[in-house]
């Protein structure tokens, strides 16, 4: 992962619900080093920062997310959440 020191700022925006800030700050990101970053957040905190984003963008966020994360994430997950973070993924993603 890039700089841990972000990982503690990303929580803290969310805490502060600082949502408008933590997208643009996301976005700035490669799907890769967003999902590095999220990974080390509670599934609900993740769950929280990827609803901020389109269907494609979580999509391609999550598949960058290690298994176990992934699994955490999907056990769970409201099945509605679910259902709209696969469906927007090639089928070889899910």
């Amino acid at each position: 992962m890039g700089n841990t020191l972000l990982v503690p700022e990303i929580a803290e925006l969310l805490r502060k619900k600082k949502f408008d800030f933590l997208r643009e700050f996301i976005s700035e990101m490669h799907e890769k080093e967003a999902a590095d970053y999220l990974s080390s957040q509670s599934p609900s905190d993740i769950w929280k920062i990827l609803n901020l984003f389109d269907a494609h963008k979580r999509a391609d966020v999550f598949s960058y997310m290690d298994m176990d994360v992934q699994v955490k994430m999907i056990s769970g997950g409201l099945k509605r959440h679910v259902l709209d973070l696969l469906t927007p993924m090639s089928t070889d993603d899910r």
